[in-house]
């Protein structure tokens, strides 16, 4: 076959294989030399050659196999670290703040009180029942970030924060992270029944 003084070839090119190759030039795709009559080697010894020359010339290829697979693999480790970074980057912003949330957690405790002071000095008036139902949208709203962990830096804090004003909003803080938390996790799977609409 053609492709025969190429495969051996190729596999007296390495140096294991080189030292104890007995494949006959005419073999490996070179010219005869000539030269005086040598002993023919046995069958055995040109066999062994040749299977010496294919066991390196396979192992050359898994090398190449498994540094290709490494390359690869080192490759997208890197774009993952890279989109990871990116991401970072991106949410690094929103992230969360002890000293703002301690500022909007201010505002909000004055809203609500000073909402309570004007409806109680106007008697219930219309416009005070609205100022106090925007302070408890607010309120709501500190209730849903600090359930979610994502209001004061640390969870504990969060938890706490959450089961203070679960009593202002009038809803559990274990009965939203059951139903709100599975909201999120199946969002958009209609084949799970969202409880939280």
């Amino acid at each position: 076959s053609s492709s025969a003084p190429a495969i051996a070839s190729m596999a007296l090119s390495t140096p294991s294989v080189r030292a104890v190759s007995s494949v006959p030039q005419h073999v490996r795709g070179e010219p005869r030399a000539p030269t005086a009559p040598l002993a023919a080697p046995g069958p055995l010894v040109g066999t062994a050659a040749l299977a010496l020359g294919l066991r390196a010339c396979q192992r050359m290829r898994g090398r190449r196999a498994t540094l290709s697979a490494v390359a690869t693999a080192t490759l997208k480790e890197s774009a993952d670290v890279a989109e990871r970074r990116r991401l970072q980057e991106l949410v690094s912003k929103w992230r969360a703040d002890d000293a703002e949330a301690w500022a909007s957690l201010a505002l909000t405790a004055t809203l609500y009180v000073g909402s309570l002071a004007v409806l109680h000095l106007s008697g219930g008036h219309w416009a005070a029942i609205i100022l106090l139902a925007f302070a408890l949208v607010r309120a709501f709203i500190v209730f849903h970030d600090a359930a979610h962990s994502s209001f004061f830096e640390k969870p504990e804090h969060n938890k706490t924060l959450g089961q203070v004003l679960q009593f202002f909003i009038n809803y559990s803080l274990d009965e939203w992270n059951t139903v709100h938390n599975s909201h999120h996790a199946h969002f958009g799977d209609v084949t799970v029944k969202d409880s939280s609409l």
